[in-house]
């Protein structure tokens, strides 16, 4: 079923848009401002869903409807949580501010983004969540050519939504770009989800071509990303992107990347040495030996240490450097292993088998691909995983964006009519090409 845009939006449309893109602009830019201790993107995401139930209450219920197997996974998550938490012994108070601020704000999300989808189409959602990122990256470029307007825009909407002295350190230090993004990794974050959904829509529109040919769209989308991750010294994303090149071109571009493949090659050792003179330089995506990168290593051993002592979990407010002291000895003799007392384990898939228990795992099984078509979506989020591997947040664990796009990756999968042969690792959750057109009937 196309999802294209109506001629004309009805004013109810334009209404729930404008509540929708204020609430991702506050989002993106403004994420802790709040008044009378509700944040504002909170208030205007939920007007939006208000307005929604108020004004198209049949596609709001068509979006919950297309999101049902998203929302009981997300459920599922939270039962697990709810029974890890109680035998850890969280408090009760904490057990239910984690459901609301992340299971039930994933559900409203996904619930969001499918009604809007179904209402205006896929592109005034993704354009929505665009703009807000484009925003913040175009600052992060200003300050990380210098621009003291640029610095002071993110100054001036920090004292607003009094940062704490750990995030104000990047833009009163200057050290490290972040546009107008909380921190530089939630750019990285948001960024790496820009990409992820541009690669969507390029699968929606080409009915899966932009997989089995070069698109050029997709290539610019991910050299610009790469441009900002770069710019705000992020590394993990642009390995990440490196990781969908190389897989891109298997899959679209398979000449030329046999022809490319040599060049590459010579340039990667030719880059050696011009990366050494860049950490030389002090430029942070060009080094390997600062502090936080020397810790990932300290912090993953740290993760699985604790994991192996509460294979069960530790409940939903589970915080890594609460029960650093008793692995100290362990790691002292490590790189940086002060690092498991100061910062969470920078690792998101460690983050979240600590927090719900190796149990996690059974669940984590729904989530794999079950169609080819829908495998060619998570090569987009290619960039987000390598990067949430070495950083904290993620689905269920302080990421809430990746809820509004899903439901355009939904849409991107069943655009691809047809795929070649599946491979086998994939016949076990996939249904036959006939079965997903008689659904995909009823549907429509």
């Amino acid at each position: 079923m196309r999802h294209a845009a109506p001629a004309r939006y009805s004013p109810a449309t334009v209404i729930a848009l404008l509540l929708f893109a204020g609430g991702l602009m506050l989002s993106v830019c403004a994420v802790r401002l709040a008044v009378a201790g509700v944040p504002l993107r909170v208030a205007l995401m939920m007007g939006c869903m208000g307005w929604l139930a108020l004004t198209f209450p049949d596609k709001l219920a068509v979006g919950a409807r297309k999101t049902w197997r998203a929302t009981w996974i997300i459920l599922l998550f939270a039962l697990l949580g709810i029974i890890v938490s109680i035998m850890a012994g969280t408090p009760p108070g904490d057990i239910v501010q984690q459901l609301i601020e992340i299971h039930l704000q994933g559900i409203v999300g996904l619930i969001l983004g499918a009604t809007l989808i179904e209402i205006a189409g896929p592109a005034p959602v993704l354009g929505s969540f665009l703009l807000a990122w484009g925003i913040s990256a175009v600052f992060a470029i200003g300050q990380a050519l210098h621009i003291n307007f640029a610095w002071s825009v993110r100054a001036m909407i920090g004292g607003l939504m009094h940062d704490p002295a750990v995030t104000q350190i990047a833009y009163v230090t200057r050290y490290r770009a972040l546009g107008l993004s909380y921190t530089p990794v939630h750019l990285a974050t948001q960024s790496c989800l820009a990409f992820a959904g541009i690669f969507a829509y390029r699968l929606w529109i080409t009915r899966g071509e932009a997989i089995r040919r070069l698109d050029w769209p997709t290539v610019t989308a991910l050299l610009g990303v790469m441009f900002v991750c770069a710019a705000s010294g992020n590394r993990s994303p642009l390995l990440g992107c490196v990781f969908f090149a190389l897989i891109y071109a298997a899959l679209a571009a398979r000449r030329t990347l046999v022809v490319a493949l040599p060049v590459v090659m010579l340039l990667g050792i030719a880059a050696v040495p011009m990366m050494s003179m860049l950490s030389s330089a002090n430029v942070r995506v060009a080094s390997t030996d600062d502090g936080s990168a020397e810790g990932r290593a300290t912090q993953r051993y740290y993760g699985m240490r604790l994991l192996m002592d509460q294979p069960l979990g530790y409940g939903l407010s589970f915080e890594s450097t609460e029960h650093w002291s008793r692995y100290a000895d362990e790691v002292k003799y490590m790189a940086n292993p002060m690092t498991i007392r100061n910062f969470a384990l920078h690792n998101y898939f460690l983050m979240m088998l600590n927090k719900y228990g190796v149990l996690v795992l059974a669940l984590a099984l729904l989530l794999l691909p079950r169609s080819l078509a829908q495998l060619y979506c998570w090569i987009g989020f290619l960039p987000y995983i390598v990067h949430i591997f070495y950083h904290n947040d993620g689905p269920l664990q302080g990421d809430f964006f990746i809820w509004y796009l899903l439901p355009l990756c939904a849409i991107a999968t069943r655009s691809i009519p047809t795929a070649p042969a599946k491979p086998s690792y994939l016949r076990p959750w996939t249904r036959s090409y006939r079965l997903q057109q008689m659904e995909a009937a009823r549907q429509r």
